[in-house]
C-alpha cells in the first residue's frame, strides 16, 4: 500500500498526509511508518546475491532425456550415415559456444541427425566437462542448463 502511495502521488508525502490515505482501522502507527521507510530504504540500497544452485546429474540426464525425445520426433529414413565422431563433435561444440555467452544446453543437439546425433553430442559435452573446457549454469532449479567455454571462468 505504502509503495502504491507512493508512486500515485510523485512526490515525497509527509507523515500526516501518508497516514490520511488510510482509513481509521488500517492507519500504522507513525514508528511503523518510519520503520517501513528505513527497511525501504536499505533494500534499495541492498543488492541480493544467490547462489546459482549446482547442475546436478539427474537434471543433466532429464535434460538429455528431453534431447532424445525432440529428437525422436524428428526421425525420419536415412539410407546412408556418416559416421559421427565424438571429438570432431567436441570442436564443434568449442567453436559454438562462447567464454563470454550463455548457450542454451538444448540448442547444441542437432536433431535431424536423430538419435545418434544427440547420443555423441552428450557424449562430446560430458567429455569437454571432465576436462573442464566448458562449464553448466543452471539459474533456477529445473530450470534451463546453460553452458559457456571455462576458459575466463573465474
Amino acid at each position: 500500500i505504502l509503495e502504491a502511495a507512493l508512486l500515485a502521488a510523485g512526490e515525497p508525502l509527509s507523515d500526516e498526509r501518508l497516514l490520511g490515505l488510510f482509513n481509521e482501522t488500517e492507519r500504522p502507527a507513525r514508528e511503523q511508518l518510519r520503520d517501513v521507510f528505513q527497511a525501504l530504504a536499505e533494500a534499495r540500497f541492498k543488492s541480493v546475491t544467490r547462489p546459482l544452485p549446482t547442475v546436478t546429474l539427474d537434471e543433466l540426464l532429464r535434460a538429455f532425456s528431453d534431447a532424445l525425445a525432440r529428437a525422436a520426433m524428428y526421425t525420419h529414413h536415412h539410407i546412408q550415415r556418416e559416421p559421427l565422431s565424438v571429438r570432431e563433435r567436441m570442436s564443434q561444440i568449442l567453436s559454438r559456444i562462447q567464454a563470454d555467452h550463455f548457450t542454451e544446453f538444448q540448442a547444441l543437439f542437432p536433431h535431424e541427425e536423430g538419435r545418434r546425433g544427440v547420443v555423441v553430442t552428450f557424449l562430446a559435452l560430458l567429455e569437454l566437462i571432465k576436462e573442464s573446457l566448458i562449464e553448466l549454469v543452471q539459474h533456477d532449479l529445473y530450470g534451463t542448463i546453460h553452458i559457456r567455454s571455462a576458459s575466463t571462468s573465474t
